[in-house]
């Protein structure tokens, strides 16, 4: 039976807009408090994330936290020819929005490869396979990460985003971790 991925975006869009500012700030406050132990164990790397959309959860207070501790993050941008690259980035750096673009590094000094990929979603099963916003920006970034190199992937957001499955074919880059306000857990695949 194929899945309608138009319609199960629409119906989680309307579960993530649900929820109140105050449920908001309190499931970042948990991802932020879960995730930064998590990635910040094992010595410095590289922690790439994104501006937050709409509705989505925000990676900015965990990535707040780990700049805190002196791990190194970076933000993406679209080079020239439309491929993303992350650059590094931290809180109270100067940032620039293309138009119809979320905000990037300003001054992009230094390119670099995270080792961690924060990443938000619409939905996602235990198999690790992510429904995505249907523009096929993080499905990019996704990518682009694993193929320059061994990045984690981290997805970001409601304990109520979990779904039953998702078919493979409709996977929207796949994750490894998911951290909720229900905790952190490793995503079988």
């Amino acid at each position: 039976m194929a899945i309608n991925t138009d319609h199960l975006r629409t119906q989680m869009k309307i579960i993530q807009g649900s929820f109140s500012s105050r449920d908001r700030r309190s499931v970042t406050n948990a991802i932020a408090d879960m995730g930064q132990d998590f990635l910040a164990s094992g010595g410095r790397k590289v922690i790439g994330g994104f501006f937050p959309v709409g509705d989505q959860i925000t990676p900015l207070l965990l990535m707040q936290a780990l700049f805190h501790r002196q791990i190194p993050l970076a933000l993406p941008q679209r080079d020239d020819q439309g491929k993303l690259r992350f650059y590094s980035w931290w809180p109270g750096a100067k940032l620039h929005t293309p138009q119809g673009a979320i905000p990037q590094p300003l001054d992009c000094e230094e390119e670099v490869a995270p080792d961690y990929l924060l990443v938000p979603m619409l939905g996602f099963d235990q198999m690790g396979n992510r429904l995505g916003f249907g523009t096929d920006f993080y499905s990019q970034a996704i990518r682009s990460v694993r193929s320059r190199a061994n990045t984690t992937i981290v997805g970001i957001g409601f304990a109520e985003q979990e779904l039953g499955a998702i078919l493979e074919d409709n996977a929207e880059g796949r994750l490894d971790w998911i951290i909720t306000q229900n905790g952190l857990r490793g995503l079988t695949q």
